[in-house]
């Protein structure tokens, strides 16, 4: 068993993993219309944003196959970049 914190290190659930580990699942992240990415879910809580389902799937496998006390979703969320995006768009 270990603790699990979501991508903004706000939230954090107890994780066992032959327990929990069929809780885990993926969504598309759709906003306007379009899919900007996918969200994992614990259950009905959001652990994070990814850019690709092979980011997700990796995640998954990480959080499957982790051995600590306390697991970290990794990957930084979409907007965590917008401020370098927009200068590089400029």
């Amino acid at each position: 068993m270990f603790i699990i914190f979501d991508q903004e290190q706000e939230h954090q659930y107890p994780f066992e993993t032959r327990k929990h580990i069929k809780k885990l699942y993926a969504r598309p992240a759709i906003s306007f219309g379009k899919i900007w990415g996918m969200n994992l879910y614990f259950g009905k809580r959001l652990l994070g944003t990814f850019d690709t389902v092979q980011d997700i799937l990796n995640e998954i496998t990480a959080i499957a196959t982790f051995q600590g006390l306390e697991y970290y979703v990794t990957q930084q969320p979409v907007w965590a970049d917008w401020e370098l995006l927009k200068e590089g768009m400029r």
